[in-house]
């Protein structure tokens, strides 16, 4: 075996993986409408097993993430908030404990990340109503997952991404 030969382990096909879809989304906006269909599903589920499976830590992400929401919101940092609402949902998917969840998650974690943090963005500037709004949906997930309650958890993540997906539609973004 020569020196400089073999197996390499890199980050790369996330990057690879990511890239083409925030490309994807860039260039035809109405693709929001699919992304949004396949949130309500992906992450309803991803709710859902993370009230059966998440353990005292995840909690305690889950809840200080929610606090960290609170406190962006409470001092009107969009960008902050935005952020903080992408973390929010990775955390839900961690706490999942489903490999295939967090694969598809992971995988598509920076389009997903984007993609929230554009609709957090563009919602809270429309309306000053939406943000109030999210951060309560939020608290509900976030209860429900605390309190081990699954199927409660998957309708408040569903009617959270209808609500994101009904706004759009109201607006003129989907």
């Amino acid at each position: 075996s020569r020196r400089g030969a073999g197996v390499y382990v890199t980050d790369q096909l996330r990057a690879g993986i990511a890239s083409p879809w925030g490309q994807l989304v860039a260039d035809h906006p109405a693709l929001r409408d699919d992304i949004l269909e396949f949130r309500r599903v992906l992450e309803g589920a991803t709710a859902y097993f993370a009230a059966l499976r998440a353990d005292a830590n995840d909690r305690r992400r889950i809840r200080a993430l929610l606090r960290e929401l609170e406190v962006a919101h409470a001092n009107d940092d969009r960008v902050v908030e935005a952020a903080t609402d992408a973390k929010l949902h990775e955390a839900i998917a961690l706490a999942s404990r489903n490999t295939m969840f967090l694969h598809l998650h992971t995988s598509v974690l920076g389009m997903l990340r984007e993609h929230i943090s554009i609709n957090v963005s563009g919602m809270t500037e429309q309306d000053d109503d939406a943000s109030d709004l999210l951060l309560r949906q939020h608290r509900v997930v976030c209860d429900a997952i605390c309190a081990h309650r699954p199927e409660e958890a998957r309708t408040a993540m569903q009617t959270h991404i209808d609500y994101v997906r009904s706004h759009f539609e109201r607006s003129g973004g989907a």
